[in-house]
């Protein structure tokens, strides 16, 4: 049986998470520099797939400014214990983009 079919224990398998645990994890860039922790995960309704994160920016006392990142842009590393994205931290603090009321995500940061 492959890992990934392995049924889980708890909430997790080495290749497996449930959704509510990847809100609250961080997202860093390949060097470790963080960049800001997954807020949410949204799916298709229809293909079931993962389409993108949002992504909370900053820290305490910034405000709350958020991205949402496709989600094929992520890839988790096992040795930082975070997601990795491959972005200009500069970038996404001078341009943060999410609106919630929107149904899509600005492409720019695709």
């Amino acid at each position: 049986m492959a890992e990934r079919d392995k049924a889980p224990v708890g909430d997790e398998t080495r290749a497996l998470i449930a959704a509510d645990r990847i809100s609250g994890t961080a997202v860093h860039t390949p060097a470790g520099e963080k960049l800001g922790t997954v807020e949410t995960i949204v799916i298709g309704k229809v293909s079931g797939v993962v389409e993108y994160a949002v992504l909370a920016l900053g820290g305490a006392g910034m405000g709350k400014s958020r991205c949402a990142l496709p989600w094929d842009a992520l890839t988790y590393n096992t040795d930082q214990n975070a997601y990795v994205a491959d972005l200009d931290p500069e970038v996404l603090k001078n341009d943060p983009i999410y609106d919630e009321e929107v149904d899509e995500f600005d492409p720019k940061h695709s």
